[in-house]
C-alpha cells in the first residue's frame, strides 16, 4: 500500500538514515528513562500488518482461527512484555471512502481475485502445486479477527472512520507518548508523524528488532525539502489517489525511457526541484498556499488533465490532516450538544460511536448512509462448470442481509419500500450489474435501535434482542434450546440451521448435504482438541467452498446480532475460535466415505454430547 516502489527504493540502502535496524526493547527502555518511567505507545495499523504477524498460516483449507488467535496474542505480548501499551487501528468505513471510490477499479480489483481463486481450484482439481502467495482478503474468518482485539486481549483499539492512515496520524500527535507507528505502509514514510516507523515484514519477534524507515533519510535521498514529500507521493503513484499506469507516460519523458524505480524517482525528485522552483523553507501556514499555486502546472505536465489538480490536493491535503482530535469527532458532534439532532441523526451518531470503537461492522454505516453493500469472491468455485456444485455465499447469505436491512432501516423516516444496493460477485456475469433489494415496512416488534444498541442490559430489553435477533435468521430457532447450549456453539448452531434450510433449488448449485453438516458440527465440536493437526493430503474443492459459505453465513449472522444489540454479549461472541480448515477436511472426508457420528467425534463422550445437542437442533423437525 501507499506509494508505488518506495520501500524498495529506501531498503536498497539498507543500511542507512533512511533505513536502519532498530531493538523495540532498547527504544523503550530509553523512553521510559527519559519519561519517568512512563510506558510508551506504539500505534499498530492491523489491516495492512495482518499477512506479516499471520505468514505461514495454512490458508488453503479455509483457515485457522485458533491458530490466528493464538499467533496474535503471542505478538501482542510480546510487545506488552517489553513495556509497550499497544493501541490497533483497523479500517472503517469512511465518507472518504464514498467520495472517491472508484467503481470500475473495485470491479477489476474483483475479477482479478476470481481469475486468482479459479486458478487455486483448478490445483487442487488437477493436482497441480497450489499457487503460492496467501490471499488472505479471500479467507473470510480474517474479516471478523477485529472484534478479538477487545474483547478476548483487551486492546485499546479503534476502526477509522476515515481514511485509516490520517486518523492514526491525528492520533500520533495528540499522544506524546506515542514513540512508533508499526506497520507495512510507505505512506508513513511521508506522513513521518511519530518519531519511528517501524517495519512489520522485518519484525523478528524472538529479538524484537526490526527495521525503521525515516522521513528525514527519505528527503535527504531525495534532496528534497521534508514539506514537498507529499507533493512526491503523490506524484509517484499513489494507492487510492494516482494511478501509476497513468502516470507512466510521464515518467518516461522525465527519464527518456525504461522506469525503473531509482531512476524514476531521482527524475521525479529533479523535477520537483528543478522544474517546479519551489522554495526550501515555507512556513507551514503557508505551505499549502505555495502547493496549490504550482498544481495546475503540475496537472498539466503530468496527466495533461486540469481536473488532476483537485485530485493531487486532496492526496496531498491527505498526508496532512488537519482536524484537531483522534479520533475524530463526529460530524454531528455540536448539534448534539446543542440538542438539535433528530431521531434519525440520533441513529447517525449511535452509529459512527459503535463503529469507532469495532462494536459494529461498516455495513451498518453505510446501509444507514444510503450507500452500496459490496461483496468481493472468497475461495468459491463460482464457475457454470465447477465441480464444487455450490451456490456463491453472497447469493445464499442474501436473506439474511434483508432481515439485517430491515432493522437498520425501520426508523428511517422515508416512505417504504426502500431500496438498497448490493454490489456482489457471483459470477464473471454479476460483476457489473448491481441487485436491487425491496425493504418494506418491519412488522414485528422492534425497541427501536437506540434501545438496542444502548448499554441497557435489563430482562426485558434481553428478550426483546434475543426474539428480533432469533427470529432474523429462522422461525425454526428456539432461544431456550440455544441457550442451553455452551456459549461457543450458539452461532455456528444458529449459521447451521440456517443453511440446512435454504432453498438453493433456484441458485447455480445444491445445499450443503446432511453429511456435510454432520462433518461441520464435528469440527465445531472438536476446536479446541486439534491446534495444529497438519493438513491432509487430499483437499476437497467441494469443502473448500463449503467452508467459505459457512464461514461467511456465519460472520452475516455476526453482523446481525451487533445490529440486534448483542443479545449474546460482545465478550462471549469474540472469545472463541469457529473455524478450523484442516480439521474441517479431516471431518468432511470421513462423514463423506460413511463414517459414524460417535467415531466422527472421536469416541470423546463429551464430544459426543455437543455434536448431538447441535444435531438434534439443526435436524429438528426434518
Amino acid at each position: 500500500m501507499g506509494v508505488r516502489g518506495l520501500e524498495t527504493f529506501v531498503e536498497k540502502t539498507f543500511p542507512s538514515e533512511a533505513c536502519h535496524e532498530v531493538n523495540i526493547r532498547q527504544l523503550v527502555e530509553d523512553f521510559r528513562k527519559r519519561n519517568d518511567d512512563i510506558k510508551p505507545i506504539i500505534a499498530f495499523h492491523w489491516s495492512n500488518i495482518s499477512r506479516d504477524v499471520l505468514k505461514d498460516i495454512d490458508w488453503v483449507c479455509g483457515g485457522q482461527s485458533e491458530e490466528a488467535l493464538t499467533r496474535i496474542e503471542n505478538f501482542i505480548r510480546a510487545f506488552t512484555r517489553v513495556g509497550v501499551h499497544p493501541v490497533f487501528f483497523f479500517r472503517g468505513y469512511s465518507n472518504v471512502d464514498a467520495d472517491y471510490f472508484n467503481r470500475d477499479r473495485w470491479i477489476q480489483r474483483g475479477l482479478r481475485r476470481l481469475e486468482n481463486v479459479n486458478s487455486f481450484f483448478d490445483a487442487l482439481r488437477y493436482g497441480d502445486p497450489i499457487p503460492e502467495g496467501n490471499p488472505s482478503s479471500d479467507v473470510p474468518y480474517l474479516q471478523n479477527l477485529s472484534y478479538y482485539f477487545p474483547a478476548k486481549f483487551n486492546c485499546e483499539v479503534y476502526k477509522a472512520t476515515r481514511e485509516c492512515n490520517a486518523e492514526m496520524v491525528l492520533y500520533v500527535r495528540r499522544n506524546e507518548n506515542c514513540i512508533a507507528i508499526f506497520g507495512q505502509d510507505s505512506d508513513f514514510l511521508i506522513h513521518g508523524a511519530a518519531p519511528y516507523y517501524l517495519s512489520s515484514k522485518h519484525f523478528d519477534i524472538d529479538t524484537m528488532k526490526t527495521r525503521n524507515y525515516s522521513k528525514a533519510g527519505l528527503a535527504n535521498l531525495l534532496e528534497l525539502p521534508e514539506w514537498q514529500l507529499p507533493l512526491f507521493g503523490t506524484l509517484a503513484g499513489r494507492d487510492n489517489f494516482t494511478s501509476f499506469e497513468e502516470l507512466l507516460p510521464f515518467f518516461k519523458e522525465l527519464t527518456g525511457g525504461p522506469t525503473p524505480v531509482d531512476r524514476r524517482f531521482r527524475a521525479l525528485a529533479r523535477y520537483i526541484r528543478n522544474r517546479l522552483r519551489l522554495p526550501g523553507n515555507v512556513e507551514e501556514q503557508f505551505q499549502e498556499e505555495t502547493m496549490r499555486r504550482i498544481l495546475p502546472r503540475v496537472a498539466r505536465d503530468t496527466l495533461n488533465d486540469a481536473e488532476a489538480e483537485t485530485l493531487f490536493l486532496i492526496s496531498i491535503q491527505n498526508y496532512r490532516p488537519k482536524e484537531d482530535l483522534a479520533p475524530v469527532k463526529s460530524s454531528f458532534s455540536s448539534e448534539r450538544v446543542k440538542g438539535n439532532l433528530s431521531h434519525w441523526d440520533e441513529i447517525m451518531v449511535r452509529a459512527e460511536e459503535l463503529h469507532r470503537s469495532n462494536k459494529i461492522p461498516a455495513l451498518v454505516r453505510k446501509i444507514l448512509q444510503n450507500q452500496p453493500f459490496e461483496y468481493l469472491p472468497a475461495l468459491e468455485d463460482l464457475r457454470k462448470n465447477s465441480t464444487t456444485n455450490l451456490p456463491a455465499s453472497a447469493l445464499m447469505t442474501r436473506p439474511l442481509r434483508e432481515q439485517l436491512y430491515k432493522i437498520l432501516l425501520a426508523e428511517k423516516p422515508e416512505p417504504h419500500p426502500l431500496l438498497v444496493t448490493e454490489y456482489s460477485m457471483e459470477g464473471y456475469d454479476t460483476a457489473n450489474e448491481p441487485v436491487k433489494i425491496s425493504i418494506d415496512a418491519f412488522q414485528e416488534e422492534h425497541p427501536g435501535l437506540m434501545k438496542l444498541w444502548s448499554d441497557n442490559r435489563s430482562d426485558e430489553l434481553q428478550r426483546k434482542r434475543w426474539t428480533l435477533f432469533v427470529a432474523a435468521v429462522s422461525p425454526r430457532l428456539d432461544r431456550d434450546k440455544l441457550e442451553n447450549l455452551p456459549t461457543n456453539l450458539i452461532l455456528p448452531t444458529m449459521t447451521l440451521v440456517y443453511l440446512r434450510d435454504y432453498d438453493a433449488s433456484n441458485d447455480q448449485g445444491t445445499s450443503p448435504a446432511d453429511r456435510e453438516i454432520c462433518a461441520i458440527i464435528a469440527m465445531v465440536v472438536l476446536l479446541k482438541k486439534s491446534l495444529n493437526e497438519s493438513r491432509p493430503s487430499h483437499i476437497s474443492p467441494r469443502a473448500v467452498h463449503i467452508a467459505s459459505i459457512f464461514n461467511r453465513t456465519l460472520y452475516t449472522i455476526m453482523d446481525l446480532l451487533a445490529v440486534c444489540g448483542y443479545p449474546l454479549s460482545f465478550p462471549e461472541t469474540f472469545s472463541y475460535p469457529y473455524f478450523d480448515g484442516k480439521l474441517f477436511q479431516r471431518k468432511y472426508q470421513e462423514a463423506m466415505t460413511g463414517t459414524k457420528d460417535r467415531d466422527l467425534c472421536q469416541n470423546e463422550n463429551d464430544v459426543i454430547e455437543k455434536f448431538e445437542a447441535v444435531r438434534a437442533i439443526v435436524f429438528e423437525d426434518v
